[in-house]
């Protein structure tokens, strides 16, 4: 069977109860092409059982796009912003996920990380308190090598995951 890496198109449920630390991406469609470079860095984390991340692009045809993600949101024990300009402009990310996911970190349910992808004001937003990835806050889109700079998210996002699980 050929997999493209997608968890729905592999065959790859989002299950609830099944030990793995749930994450859901939430990022502007702009930037999908780097947020998928963190994403497969990540994948090896999930197959191996640690872990099950989630984003818009595996909600299946016909389902209800906005109960879904309110659904995988609330259910998520980490949540990744990955922050741009894109995603500071679209009201649905900063102001209903990003707003949700603070929340959520606020009342202990969910450890939010800021992924900074490209150059943006980030620090002047809510999140601008948080400890962001990768290190620094140095945006991924400005390293010389992105494979490295997607590795080193994915190390840290991985290194918080067992520090959740102990």
């Amino acid at each position: 069977m050929h997999c493209s890496g997608r968890a729905a198109e592999c065959g790859v449920s989002f299950q609830k109860g099944s030990g793995m630390i749930e994450i859901f991406f939430s990022y502007a469609h702009e930037d999908e092409q780097l947020m998928d470079e963190v994403r497969r860095q990540m994948i090896v984390y999930e197959q191996e059982g640690y872990l099950l991340k989630w984003y818009d692009r595996m909600i299946p045809p016909g389902d209800q796009w906005k109960g879904t993600i309110d659904d995988r949101l609330r259910d998520a024990k980490v949540i990744l912003l990955f922050l741009s300009p894109h995603f500071i402009d679209s009201r649905y990310c900063y102001e209903i996920e990003g707003q949700e996911a603070l929340k959520r970190s606020a009342s202990g349910e969910a450890v939010v990380i800021p992924v900074i992808l490209r150059p943006c004001a980030w620090t002047a937003s809510p999140y601008g308190e948080l400890q962001a990835l990768p290190t620094d806050g140095k945006p991924i889109s400005t390293w010389d090598n992105i494979d490295i700079a997607s590795l080193e998210v994915a190390e840290s996002i991985f290194e918080k995951i067992k520090q959740i699980e102990s």
